[in-house]
């Protein structure tokens, strides 16, 4: 009895080695998987708290940019620089900031 546990137990270690690198590279598979995932999530965030924060500039400032839009002061590039210069405020909010804003509007 003690001879067949004996090599029962080095047939399981044998198994056991065997393995070790299917389940290391089982496990890198899963984290590389899960860092696509969270950076796809992250990326919709971002999108997502985009639209929210132009929604937000463009209803509290939009008395100025109508007027703006009325003289007509401001051609094509004028209008894409400002667009731009309002878009960089979405870089004043921290990630956890910018998820949390997001998660409130759904």
């Amino acid at each position: 009895l003690e001879k067949r546990q004996k090599e029962a137990l080095a047939k399981l270690q044998q198994l056991e080695i065997g393995l070790e690198p299917y389940v290391a590279t089982n496990i890198g598979m899963l984290q590389a998987q899960r860092q696509q995932q969270q950076a796809a999530l992250d990326q919709k965030v971002v999108a997502r708290f985009k639209e929210i924060y132009m929604e937000y500039v463009t209803m509290g400032f939009g008395s100025d940019l109508d007027a703006l839009r009325k003289e007509g002061a401001m051609d094509d590039e004028g209008l894409d620089v400002l667009v731009d210069a309002l878009e960089t405020g979405v870089q004043s909010f921290a990630g956890s900031e910018q998820r949390m804003i997001v998660d409130e509007a759904a």
